[in-house]
């Protein structure tokens, strides 16, 4: 089964021993449909049409036990596992099975329940029944994202500054795709970088299926050389040459902003005003994985 490896980094970390693990669940498959009901007809309207139904709040659980044959220990141990309910949201590691990379998600403490009875010699061994609340029910690897210091990413397992997808574009029509790992939706930091000499005007980035726009994110004016602007789409915040670019210049086609669907290829279309406009685009996003 997969397992859990630690929860958090720095002086505010738990690792788990993985060979006193239990059980392992979590519910980011769950997802909240959305259906009407409409007078004199048979059935109901699907609020989403054809889009996916978005996740509900997720939870981990984790069953795993403490054991030791001095109470003093025991005490410690179980003391050690309840800290975690001062650490706020941190990172959340796992294993899975059949594979040697780490997955986390971002979780926060919700529960932790045990209990002591003679007959299950609890003052020997101690069944901890561990519940994480996490608000993005999703598990990321770093894909082509930038790590953080102090994050718990460990040394060593991913490169320096991340390793992001670019795309030179030149003139008012350019399609590429993308193919990200994982098996769910992914929200992308694009980054638009205008070359010395060059400039872009109108610059709009879009998703395609089958020729239909999907998703669209647009600039509206001129990026003269050196700018660079950056469209967060998991944060929904935009910086313009270091400051915040979130103005009426700015727009966008959905809620989320811009979407990359992981596992298959995606169709990107870029457009610009003008034959001569110039811009070089820059993707950079976590790996998901709802399993």
């Amino acid at each position: 089964m997969d397992t859990l490896l630690r929860f958090g980094s720095g002086d505010e970390l738990y690792t788990f021993d993985t060979t006193q693990q239990v059980s392992l669940d979590d519910s980011f498959l769950k997802v909240m449909t959305k259906l009407s009901r409409l007078p004199g007809l048979q059935g109901a309207f699907d609020e989403y049409g054809d889009a996916p139904a978005p996740a509900d709040t997720g939870e981990v659980r984790v069953a795993f036990w403490v054991m030791s044959e001095q109470p003093s220990e025991l005490l410690r141990l179980k003391r050690a596992v309840a800290a975690m309910k001062a650490w706020g949201k941190k990172r959340l590691y796992k294993r899975p099975w059949g594979s040697g990379s780490e997955l986390y998600c971002e979780a926060r403490f919700k529960n932790l329940e045990f209990k002591q009875e003679v007959t299950r010699l609890s003052h020997r061994r101690l069944l901890m029944m561990l519940t994480f609340e996490v608000d993005n029910p999703m598990w990321y690897s770093l894909g082509t994202e930038a790590w953080s210091w102090g994050d718990g990413t460990l040394w060593g397992s991913a490169p320096w500054g991340g390793n992001p997808v670019e795309e030179s574009v030149i003139g008012s029509d350019n399609s590429f795709s993308l193919t990200p790992e994982g098996n769910d939706i992914i929200y992308p930091r694009i980054t638009i970088e205008i070359p010395t000499g060059k400039s872009a005007t109108n610059i709009r980035i879009q998703r395609r299926r089958q020729g239909v726009v999907i998703d669209e994110v647009s600039y509206t004016g001129t990026l003269s050389a050196g700018s660079v602007l950056e469209i967060n789409c998991r944060a929904y915040s935009v910086m313009l040459n270091g400051s915040d670019g979130y103005s009426s210049a700015f727009d966008f086609e959905t809620a989320s902003w811009f979407r990359l669907v992981a596992g298959i290829s995606n169709d990107i279309r870029v457009l610009m005003n003008n034959p001569t406009d110039e811009a070089t685009i820059k993707f950079r996003y976590y790996e998901a994985y709802n399993v």
